[in-house]
């Protein structure tokens, strides 16, 4: 009897010692291995990848203090078409013999011919190089709102309609550098987001037409008249068949090809935005510069100034050119649609880039 009672002491002290050894193992095993979440909450419990520069810290002592390396994520598709449009420019650039760096032995860092005007701001961190009629009013009132610290919560889409004048209204809020002396120093330089927006030229020509010419007669060439019984499709023909030819590269830089004043083969941009894909690009941008609280001014048309939208103007003039006057724009804007690879009126695909990768 004794002997019983023994054995079963010693067994009840191994089930103990087993179960002691299975709840260890049971919680080591639960620490180290959690169990699969729901697909939901997997993506909930990951931190968003979002690549942003660092933001302006209010008590900067210094102008130049807080400017952060954008870092341009290498897994978005935006960015791989801005990169790979780029890389085809350059190779046509140099294929044509077009000059894509000149040589400044004082600043060796800056072997690159400057865009005709670039604006600094800060805050955002970038280098923006403006390109008259492709949304610069937009990226104005913008960098105004960011600089002024008028996030959406705080503004609205009328504080925009109030300007009368944006480029008035805007200055001071960012820096416009209009020489190569103005730049900033070589390692803010390398740091700022670079970018630059190109437009189809036969959408551009249209938008400076309606602006330079049907709203605003100041920018009228002196003795240049049109008939009063002229619709604007008309006057449209006769404008680029006349006074477009006549002054050109002389007086308004609203029609001059894009290429050269926005030194597409030379300036080391980070990012080329396009114009007919300005509702992707823009959050993009937010995003990178970290500016998504702030409001988007949007175009005309968006913020109800304009009763239709740009390519409806666009066909409707285009509907009253000629051959020779197609040839004549093309033949204007032969470096912007070659470089660019802008399709043209008529062409499938108008008014985006054709033939892209």
């Amino acid at each position: 009897m004794t002997m019983i009672l023994c054995r079963g002491r010693r067994l009840l002290a191994l089930l103990l010692s087993l179960t002691c050894l299975l709840t260890l193992y049971l919680l080591s095993h639960i620490s180290t291995n959690p169990a699969p979440l729901h697909p939901t909450a997997t993506i909930l419990a990951t931190p968003p990848q979002v690549n942003l520069v660092s933001p302006v810290s209010d008590d900067s002592d210094s102008p130049e203090d807080g400017i952060d390396q954008p870092r341009l994520g290498g897994d978005s598709a935006l960015q791989h078409r801005s990169d790979s449009l780029l890389g085809r420019i350059r190779r046509q650039c140099e294929e044509g013999g077009i000059k894509t760096k000149w040589k400044y032995p004082d600043k060796p860092w800056r072997p690159y011919r400057a865009p005709r005007v670039l604006i600094l701001q800060r805050k955002a961190h970038v280098l923006y190089s403006t390109n008259p009629k492709t949304g610069s009013t937009s990226f104005k009132k913008f960098l105004f709102l960011v600089d002024s610290g008028l996030t959406k919560q705080n503004t609205s889409p009328e504080v925009l309609l109030s300007m009368q004048n944006v480029h008035n209204e805007t200055q001071g809020h960012f820096e416009v550098i209009e020489s190569r002396q103005q730049l900033p120093s070589e390692s803010d330089f390398e740091r700022l987001l670079k970018f630059v927006v190109i437009r189809n030229p036969l959408s551009r020509l249209v938008s400076g037409f309606r602006d330079k010419q049907l709203r605003r007669e100041q920018f009228m060439k002196p003795g240049v008249h049109y008939p009063a019984n002229y619709s604007e499709g008309e006057i449209f023909r006769a404008f680029v068949t006349g006074p477009l030819r006549d002054w050109l590269f002389l007086e308004n830089i609203h029609f001059k090809p894009q290429w050269l004043d926005i030194s597409i083969c030379s300036w080391p941009y980070n990012l080329v935005v396009e114009y007919e894909r300005m509702s992707v690009y823009i959050p993009y941008l937010q995003r990178l510069t970290g500016t998504e609280d702030f409001l988007w001014p949007g175009s005309r048309s968006e913020q109800g100034e304009d009763e239709f939208d740009s390519m409806h103007f666009v066909r409707e003039y285009a509907a009253h050119l000629d051959e020779e006057a197609f040839k004549l724009i093309h033949t204007i804007y032969k470096r912007d649609y070659e470089l660019f690879g802008y399709s043209k009126f008529g062409e499938e695909g108008f008014p985006f880039i054709r033939h892209f990768p």
